[in-house]
């Protein structure tokens, strides 16, 4: 089967859970013939995961660690097998341990924060790169975007609105990512509910 029939290849990081769990079912609802690569930790644990590729084929769990540079390396090797191409690659993988106060909490708890959630992605450190590899990728009309699927998360927090659900989060990042464009959306910050580009 060709690319061109097979659809979009799509990349999505931190597959197993939340908002990128999410982002399987709402891309195959808008294109069901799309190859979708879901990256995961540790996908012989990915229960749910897996039992959702073996109800679409064109699903594929690979092992992927956002701060492990040779798990990077390896899933790119499994996505070689299939394509020379990603049309779509979602950085979606982040981790949270929670509000600790700084005295309390580990160094390292800190630093693996940092690593995942900043270098992971390749936050105000995203959108600079973003914008970055926005004006380096204009001789293939890459659209690159930095997206905020909630601005209100922080739904712990007294008075704060609740947040939006991963279903919610991913519909709608789908839709943006449907009707991106280089000129119109690219290199600028984008989230939740938005219009307009939001500040960085």
């Amino acid at each position: 089967m060709t690319a061109a029939q097979q659809g979009h290849f799509v990349l999505i990081s931190g597959a197993n859970r939340g908002i990128g769990f999410s982002l399987i079912p709402a891309v195959l609802e808008r294109t069901p013939s799309a190859v979708i690569f879901a990256g995961a930790r540790d996908p012989a644990n990915a229960t749910e995961l897996n039992d959702l590729a073996k109800k679409h084929p064109n699903v594929r769990v690979i092992k992927l660690v956002a701060d492990d540079e040779e798990s990077n390396k390896q899933a790119v090797e499994e996505v070689n097998k299939v394509t020379d191409r990603l049309d779509v690659v979602v950085a979606n993988a982040g981790i949270a341990f929670g509000a600790a106060p700084v005295h309390t909490d580990a160094s390292s708890t800190y630093k693996q924060t940092f690593e995942v959630n900043t270098l992971g992605p390749l936050k105000v450190a995203v959108n600079y790169l973003a914008l970055a590899m926005h004006h380096q990728t204009e001789d293939v009309g890459a659209v690159v975007i930095p997206y905020h699927p909630d601005p209100q998360a922080y739904s712990h927090i007294p008075n704060m609105p609740r947040a939006i659900t991963p279903e919610q989060s991913a519909r709608e990042y789908v839709d943006l990512i449907d009707r991106s464009t280089r000129e119109e959306h690219g290199g600028k910050f984008w989230g939740h509910g938005s219009t307009e580009p939001l500040p960085w």
